[in-house]
């Protein structure tokens, strides 16, 4: 186990990722569950200094095979792969793993419909102040969306105005956001604001939502 061996899997894994955009979940889903077993492998072995590397490589394994497992319909092993991954940011001390664990917990209980769940999960993936600003954005959209999900329109606007400064920071420190959260970006923000507006159900708000979503998708 050295840094060689971590900075391969690590490019294979980027690789894997922008593959993904392309072909699909299901297609990615056998590499990457054989790469994640190897990575846990590598980490039984790992002894300091190289060992928090090997963690954060495992963790972030375990965190995208979670989302791989959500997005082709097993949220139970999903669930799993994420309390793996949020387990080694805990251990590690990795803020960004933990945050980007916490978080992708919260779009699971979204995908199951429990909005208090979406609140609480976004706002414990940014209560450790290192998170990165661009995750930080994230959370506070997909907060939002818990609120909308309640009804709350109030909840709505506040939570979309905080999400809407963080992103003005955001845009002077982009340096900050680690490569693997490289889909962060104003398109993105543009559609989880539109699918915020979306879910509120609200015909008030139909025409911001409308916007928001053909300038995401644009």
């Amino acid at each position: 186990v050295d840094a060689a061996t971590v900075r391969t899997l690590a490019d294979v894994l980027a690789a894997t990722r922008h593959l993904e955009d392309q072909i699909g979940s299901a297609a990615v889903l056998p590499g990457v569950c054989g790469n994640r077993a190897l990575a846990r492998s590598l980490l039984a072995d790992a002894r300091d200094p190289i060992r928090d590397q090997v963690g954060a490589l495992a963790g972030e394994l375990h965190q995208y095979l979670g989302w791989l497992l959500a997005e082709t319909g097993h949220p139970e092993q999903a669930q799993v792969e994420l309390d793996a991954a949020l387990a080694l940011g805990v251990e590690i001390d990795d803020p960004d793993l933990t945050s980007l664990a916490l978080s992708f917990k919260g779009h699971l209980v979204w995908m199951s419909d429990d909005p208090q769940g979406v609140i609480t999960l976004s706002r414990a993936a940014v209560r450790d102040q290192r998170v990165c600003i661009t995750q930080q954005v994230y959370n506070a959209h997909q907060e939002a969306r818990g609120w909308a999900m309640t009804g709350d329109s109030t909840a709505v606007e506040r939570t979309l105005g905080r999400a809407d400064k963080l992103a003005e920071r955001a845009v002077a420190r982009q340096a900050d956001t680690p490569p693997n959260m490289y889909w962060y970006g104003p398109g993105f923000f543009s559609l989880q604001r539109g699918l915020t507006w979306h879910t509120l159900g609200d015909a008030r708000f139909a025409e911001r939502a409308i916007a928001e979503l053909t300038t995401g998708l644009h």
